[in-house]
């Protein structure tokens, strides 16, 4: 394996990234401190290594990739050389590349496949006016922020210079599938070429898979090899596939079927002429119209009769789903209330009806919920919330959506937004125990006890799981224990004591109650049985420990008057405050696992606003009771 240089140029090494087509990818570090990709290119010696400096055409070249600036590009920084490599310093882009998005999600939805195919074009059309090709656009080489839409093109001009650098290397010896036939036949390379590649990354995003290419023989092992299997797996081909995307979208499958034609003629001559069709068939699908392909004479003869009609166009205007409209031209969003683009400069249409786009992908698993589904098991609790919001914004009537939603709104600790997304899906599903169960824990955890007590009866009334029966029960209690019912709260957590005898949690929940009641001595039994239930129990321990304290104090002067009005402040809530979060970890949301993230008390508040009866009796400690056996005091 080869040493990893300390630096290359100004550009500090830090790490190796990858291996690609080129050679090895390196991330450095500027002079100026921002980071760069070196991408290596070896030449076969330093003569070859040499011509980037000597040869003309390489040189022009070289100033060109450095000189181009545009945001769907990924900035040349510098061409630099050591020995017989040759590396290009390029803007470090940490979006991810297409090719994780798809290996993720498979496909795309239309809109959104359209709009990276648009910013793709507007891309290349920039290069292309310079004399730059890519030669190499794949989902690989396409960065993608989904948040905001934003496409990020790498590697341009690379595939240029390494042809320029490597004698005897041609395209057609590295090409693949997204080359077209001509480049695979030997042909130069050409703007056509471009737009093959742009065609079939469309059609892998709207579909999965690349198009049928009866011109290469598959390999044995590979990519392909691959693609036959998703196709097996899905019993569809290539061109079924496309067929069933042309019901919703028939004009944007019409533009990629054109730009995929085998003969490089009837394909666009330019990236901006299929940019333009695109932007054509995106209005005509939106609008429910036939798309018609223009004739690239007419397209010619009358550019300003185009924009002219466009502008009166009663259609002209138009919105994408959610409410969202995009930039005609680089389909990137444009923010409210701006006339132009701020990427492209392409004005927004002043006189227009707005239209919606049909529905898009509303079955159950859409991207947003897997996405939230990943980031639960990260522990990335807001950003799930953010994405199941999203998921429900595209899919408001779905039921595991809003159950999604109402989850992660839950463990966020936002229980009013939970139990109103619970009530949602009950509308649905009203007999769903399962979720009028949640509806239950995060009512009592908003401190709603009457409402959740209400849904709780409901659950035990139904016969449900010997677990949830469980689990109701608990909660049920809770909902009592909130309203200061400790006596029949107490009877419930003493039925699931019976059954788990070692169960802390339920012995602390006991505990808690006799707290309620100042009935110290008893407290302490429960918590002393918590504690051989589960030595670790923390809450319990420092509760235990604090109660011993009170008893002790409580030898020498009445009781009433600590428990006359719980104190406000940190120091004196201390106790109460750490037993009633103790126990909200198992009446919050069940999982004390989770105690970290969980710590609103169940009923806490009104715990400790209200008045409690005092009591003047002082109660004496019994250091042996721990030593004792469990049973009622």
């Amino acid at each position: 394996m080869a040493r990893r240089p300390d630096a290359i140029g100004d550009f500090t090494v830090r790490r190796l990234l990858g291996t690609g087509r080129h050679g090895r990818t390196w991330l450095a570090v500027g002079p100026d401190g921002r980071q760069a990709a070196l991408r290596e290119i070896e030449c076969h010696g330093t003569p070859e290594a040499d011509a980037v400096r000597t040869d003309p055409a390489l040189k022009r070249l070289t100033r060109v990739m450095s000189g181009i600036s545009h945001t769907g590009i990924a900035e040349n920084l510098d061409v630099l050389r050591l020995g017989t490599r040759v590396y290009v310093a390029e803007e470090y882009v940490e979006l991810p590349p297409l090719v994780q998005v798809l290996a993720q999600e498979g496909t795309l939805p239309v809109e959104e496949a359209w709009a990276i195919g648009c910013q793709i074009l507007s891309a290349l059309e920039f290069g292309h006016l310079r004399g730059l090709l890519h030669l190499d656009v794949r989902p690989d080489n396409v960065h993608y922020d989904r948040r905001f839409r934003q496409v990020v093109l790498t590697d341009f001009g690379h595939m240029q210079l390494l042809l320029g650098l490597r004698t005897g290397l041609t395209l057609a010896s590295i090409a693949d599938e997204y080359h077209p036939p001509e480049v695979h036949a030997g042909a130069e390379p050409a703007i056509t070429s471009e737009i093959f590649s742009v065609g079939a990354t469309i059609h892998e995003l709207l579909t999965g898979v690349l198009p049928d290419r009866p011109d290469l023989e598959p390999p044995q092992g590979g990519r392909f090899t691959f693609l036959e299997v998703e196709r097996q797996a899905a019993r569809r081909t290539p061109q079924e596939l496309l067929e069933a995307v042309a019901q919703q979208a028939p004009g944007i499958v019409a533009v990629v079927r054109k730009a995929l034609d085998a003969e490089p003629g009837k394909r666009y001559q330019r990236a901006g002429q299929m940019q333009g069709a695109l932007a054509r068939a995106w209005r005509a699908d939106a609008q429910g119209e036939r798309y018609v392909e223009e004739s690239l004479v007419e397209e010619a003869a009358k550019p300003e009769a185009v924009a002219e009609e466009a502008e009166r166009a009663p259609g002209g205007g138009w919105r994408a789903e959610g409410g969202v409209q995009f930039c005609e031209q680089c389909g990137r969003p444009i923010r409210p209330g701006s006339r132009v683009c701020q990427r492209c400069g392409t004005p927004r249409t002043r006189r227009g009806r707005v239209v919606s786009l049909p529905p898009q992908r509303r079955e159950p698993q859409t991207y947003f919920q897997r996405h939230g589904d990943r980031l639960l098991v990260e522990e990335r609790f807001a950003e799930a919330e953010e994405a199941y919001r999203m998921a429900a914004q595209r899919a408001p009537d779905d039921a595991e959506v809003q159950r999604d939603l109402a989850d992660a709104l839950a463990i966020n600790g936002k229980y009013a937004e939970a139990a109103a997304a619970y009530r949602r899906v009950l509308r649905d599903r009203p007999d769903d125990l399962e979720v009028r169960h949640e509806l239950g824990r995060v009512l009592v955890a908003d401190g709603r006890d009457r409402e959740g007590a209400y849904e709780l009866r409901k659950v035990l009334e139904a016969a449900p799981s010997e677990e949830m029966r469980r689990s109701a029960v608990i909660h049920l209690g809770a909902a009592l224990a909130g309203q200061r019912r400790y006596g029949q709260a107490r009877k419930l957590w003493l039925e699931v004591l019976e059954e788990e005898p070692r169960n802390a949690r339920v012995a602390y929940l006991v505990a808690t109650s006799y707290l309620g009641e100042h009935n110290e001595p008893a407290a302490q039994h429960y918590l002393q049985m918590a504690l051989r239930a589960d030595p670790d129990y923390g809450q319990a321990r420092r509760a235990l420990r604090e109660v011993r304290l009170r008893l002790d104090r409580g030898a020498h002067r009445p009781v009433s008057s600590q428990y006359t009005r719980p104190p406000t402040d940190s120091s004196g809530t201390g106790f109460l405050a750490d037993a009633l979060r103790g126990a909200s970890v198992l009446l919050g949301l069940g999982e004390p696992e989770n105690e970290d993230r969980r710590q609103d008390a169940i009923g806490i508040d009104e715990f400790l606003r209200g008045d409690l009866p005092g009591r003047s009796i002082p109660i004496e400690d019994d250091e042996d009771e721990e030593q004792e056996g469990e049973g009622e005091p």
